[in-house]
């Protein structure tokens, strides 16, 4: 009888024991882990992945005009989601009113992608009522609990929109 099978088992089965699950990572938090929340079937997403690193979940979508957004999603009893769109039309000399209105426009692209996204036009219309509070970097109450910042990197001679939305500044 071949022993390696069992050892092989066995050293699996141990692996797997002492490995952290992030479901612990979670066990006092009033949220559980990040799951992804888009797919490969969406309306013009060329691309799809999702990973969870610890208590960080990541995703990236490749659309089929070239855009790219990647969602971090984070928290244990608060809520974070970071949204960081690239674009090739985006560059560095853009005004400051045009990266609140590509935040909107984000928001509004995503909840026009099906039924489960529709939270996302209650933000938009949120950051509409309150687009004179906005400045880069500064996180603007939406409502209570409800928060958003709107910030931009350069990046390569372009630009990336961030946007955060949180439900604690």
């Amino acid at each position: 009888m071949d022993t390696r099978w069992p050892l092989l088992v066995l050293i699996s089965f141990a692996w797997a024991c002492s490995s952290d699950s992030s479901d612990d990572l979670f066990i006092d938090c009033r949220y559980s882990a990040p799951e992804s929340i888009f797919s490969n079937n969406l309306p013009d997403v060329e691309q799809h992945s999702f990973y969870l690193d610890k208590m960080i979940g990541e995703e990236a979508l490749e659309f089929t005009d070239g855009t790219s957004l990647r969602l971090r999603q984070s928290g244990c009893d608060y809520l974070k989601q970071e949204f960081e769109l690239a674009s090739p039309s985006f560059d560095r000399q853009k005004s400051i009113a045009f990266w609140f209105e590509e935040s909107i426009d984000l928001l509004h692209r995503v909840s026009e992608m099906g039924p489960e996204y529709i939270s996302y036009r209650q933000w938009a219309k949120a950051m509409e009522g309150k687009v004179r509070s906005f400045e880069l970097d500064k996180t603007v109450m939406l409502a209570e609990g409800y928060y958003a910042k709107v910030s931009r990197q350069n990046s390569r001679g372009a630009a990336i929109l961030l946007l955060t939305l949180s439900e604690k500044p």
